[in-house]
C-alpha cells in the first residue's frame, strides 16, 4: 500500500475528478468521478460483520457473525 503526504493526495485527487472509474462493482461503462474523500488511515487489527435475518421455520431471529483478520469484500461480492 502506498502513502502519501496531504499535498501529494490533495494532486491526485484533483487529477481523478472528472475522470472515468471502472472497478468489479461499478457498470461496464464505469463511473464518473464527481467526489473523492481523504481520510486518515486507521489500523485495523479485526473485522467483524453482523447480519441478522428472520427465521421462517421458528419464526425468529437468526444473527450471523464474522471476525476476520481481513475480508476483501470486492472478493465476495465475485463469488456471490
Amino acid at each position: 500500500m502506498t502513502y502519501y503526504e496531504v499535498d501529494e493526495a490533495e494532486d491526485i485527487a484533483g487529477k481523478m475528478l472528472g475522470q472515468i472509474l471502472v472497478t468489479k462493482q461499478a457498470e461496464a461503462e464505469g463511473k464518473l468521478v464527481n467526489k473523492v474523500y481523504i481520510c486518515q488511515k486507521l489500523s485495523l487489527a479485526n473485522e467483524i460483520y453482523l447480519a441478522v435475518t428472520l427465521d421462517c421455520v421458528t419464526v425468529g431471529f437468526v444473527v450471523t457473525r464474522i471476525y476476520v483478520k481481513f475480508l476483501n469484500l470486492a472478493g465476495v461480492k465475485a463469488l456471490a
